[in-house]
């Protein structure tokens, strides 16, 4: 009731969807809610001020489900023909407006318990900042990994800082710390207004 689908290829799905004459290529699905450029999909409800929004999202079968088949995989189109480039997968957290900070990116998985039919809770494990800081959570590592901690066996590239809050281990033959440049300087020292021991260990 009272939908409008404007514009080229647009589809307007719910009381009152709306895509405006220019948001070519848009869909809109669901109660009183508008694209507001081409290209868009747009899934919700801004009913009573937004209060009946949609913020739990389900694909595959369903809430729940007894068993199950497949993961799902959420992708772009892919490429057809002979050496065509691909393109990127973007999350992004919300947008702000003014000098407000915007939202981040929270990665969670569930979490075991003991043994019931009871659906498990979902806790944060890694999350990316609106500044671009990346905090792991921290939990106990067990013996055949390392649980709370970024892995890599291969390296990282790091443009700025690397904050850590609790214990450094690094494994290998052989540990290289290089600064890349002839004029840098490593520093190794307590923090400022406080007292920290530094110990160095070698086992032969």
């Amino acid at each position: 009731r009272g939908a409008s689908a404007a514009g080229h290829a647009t589809v307007a799905l719910g009381n009152y969807a709306t895509t405006s004459s220019g948001n070519y290529g848009s869909i809109v699905l669901g109660y009183n809610v508008a694209s507001t450029a081409a290209n868009q999909l747009v899934i919700g409800s801004d009913y009573n001020g937004g209060s009946l929004g949609i913020n739990d999202v389900y694909l595959g079968s369903g809430v729940t489900k007894a068993s199950f088949t497949s993961a799902v995989t959420v992708q772009p189109t892919g490429a057809s023909g002979t050496d065509v480039a691909w393109v990127n997968l973007i999350l992004a957290g919300s947008k702000a407006t003014g000098n407000a900070a915007g939202g981040g990116i929270l990665f969670k998985t569930s979490d075991a318990g003991a043994s019931s039919s009871t659906l498990q809770s979902l806790t944060t494990k890694l999350t990316i900042a609106n500044s671009g800081i990346v905090t792991v959570a921290a939990t106990t590592a067990s013996s055949s990994t390392t649980t709370g901690s970024l892995i890599n066996a291969g390296g990282f590239g790091n443009a700025g800082n690397v904050h850590i809050g609790g214990t450094l281990n690094v494994s290998g033959t052989t540990t290289t710390f290089d600064s890349g440049a002839s004029n840098n300087t490593f520093i190794i020292g307590s923090q400022t207004g406080s007292y920290r021991r530094i110990y160095f260990k070698d086992t032969h």
